[in-house]
């Protein structure tokens, strides 16, 4: 059984792809951001065509933009996105590149300074993935250098872990970047849902031990000493969890 995660969260999932459309909306509009003319915005590439790159796909069809995409798996475009068959292959042409791979540790360091390089004149950088993915000196040099005309982010190699913790990037103060918090999945529609989705998550895994003899020996369990009562007891805690999520929101809305 793949782990739970609140990642998976349909509304989690829209409120990314959403956050990575207004990044890229506000940098196209900065003053301090004027990429090349003529083409200006029209090539996107989207890296990673998962539930929130596939989504914002969509999004940038609707903004006017021309979608290209490039993912290590097999995956159908969604309206008249073009699939890449390399990364290289677009590099140097699209006006906009926008990350949205997956943490693995295998994808540490996975756009450093020779694929900035590489990257058009004056285009536009955004990564709504993982901090650790962007070599972010190197994303800091080809800023400041002109080769990048701007870059949107909401996620860093070192982010605050508690209120009141400072925040520090080699990025912040350069007049053609957007840096955002990491909280898209924080709002009060979000919360409740995700506590939604995992409870429900909880509840059907509960069933499915509690039907199977197999998974019951694999986590090692005793049918004949926890029986029905552990998928009662799990429902039971599933239901409790949504309900604090429900009820923590309506007391925040009320004040």
């Amino acid at each position: 059984m793949a782990a739970l995660s609140s990642d998976d969260s349909p509304v989690y999932l829209k409120l990314r792809a959403t956050i990575a459309a207004a990044i890229l909306r506000g940098l196209l509009g900065a003053p301090a951001v004027r990429i090349v003319e003529g083409d200006a915005g029209r090539r996107v590439l989207v890296v990673g065509y998962g539930n929130i790159g596939s989504q914002l796909s969509v999004v940038g069809e609707m903004l006017g933009l021309q979608v290209y995409f490039y993912d290590t798996d097999d995956k159908l475009a969604l309206g008249n996105a073009t699939r890449c068959s390399s990364l290289e292959e677009l590099l140097s042409i699209a006006e906009v590149i926008t990350l949205h791979v997956d943490g693995r540790s295998g994808n540490a360091g996975f756009f450093g300074a020779e694929q900035f390089a590489a990257m058009r004149p004056r285009s536009l950088f955004l990564n709504l993935s993982r901090g650790h993915v962007v070599d972010i000196e190197a994303l800091h040099e080809a800023l400041v250098s002109g080769h990048l005309a701007g870059a949107g982010l909401d996620v860093y190699p070192s982010e605050p872990k508690a209120a009141g913790e400072p925040f520090v990037s080699p990025l912040q103060g350069l007049p053609n970047v957007i840096l955002t918090p990491h909280v898209g999945g924080s709002t009060q529609e979000a919360q409740e849902e995700i506590g939604w989705f995992v409870a429900g998550k909880l509840a059907a895994f509960a069933y499915l031990v509690d039907q199977d003899e197999a998974a019951v020996q694999s986590f090692r369990l005793s049918s004949q000493t926890y029986g029905g009562r552990f998928a009662g007891a799990v429902a039971a805690l599933a239901m409790r969890l949504a309900a604090a999520c429900t009820c923590r929101h309506e007391a925040a809305a009320r004040g």
